[in-house]
């Protein structure tokens, strides 16, 4: 019985802590709002995210993101958003900071900016060794 209990425990334990892939939805939405994604999962630190709509965003983090041509994200109006990404950051689309407020992107592996990429503050985080590619100019 205990051993039952205790791999069913570990299993759990397993499980949780499995990255998933999560997609927005065409129409996006604020990233803390389920409806923002198929599905209805809120991404969260350790998850690979798509974004393939207009997506707002606070204070977030995740493995990778990958933002298609057709995907945004924007910190929300009058509010200052965070993004901070584990793993590769690619965009082919836009990532800016909105009209009102700041942006701020943090990274802590690599980046391939193929799109509109215009936040306040690009940081580098941690000790690993950094990449930066792309075809359009960081702005």
């Amino acid at each position: 019985m205990k051993r039952a209990l205790l791999a069913l425990l570990l299993f759990v334990a397993l499980t949780g802590l499995a990255a998933l892939d999560i997609t927005s939805t065409e129409v996006g939405g604020d990233w803390d709002v389920s409806t923002t994604w198929i599905g209805g999962t809120v991404p969260g630190y350790g998850d690979n995210v798509t974004i393939q709509g207009p997506v707002l965003t606070a204070y977030v983090s995740c493995a990778n993101l990958y933002v298609t041509d057709r995907g945004s994200l924007l910190n929300k109006p009058s509010q200052n958003g965070q993004l901070y990404v584990s793993g590769l950051l690619a965009n082919n689309g836009t990532i800016a900071k909105n009209s009102t407020g700041n942006l701020f992107v943090l990274i802590a592996s690599q980046m391939h900016n193929a799109g509109v990429f215009t936040p306040n503050d690009l940081n580098l985080q941690g000790g690993a060794s950094h990449y930066l590619t792309g075809t359009s100019p960081y702005g």
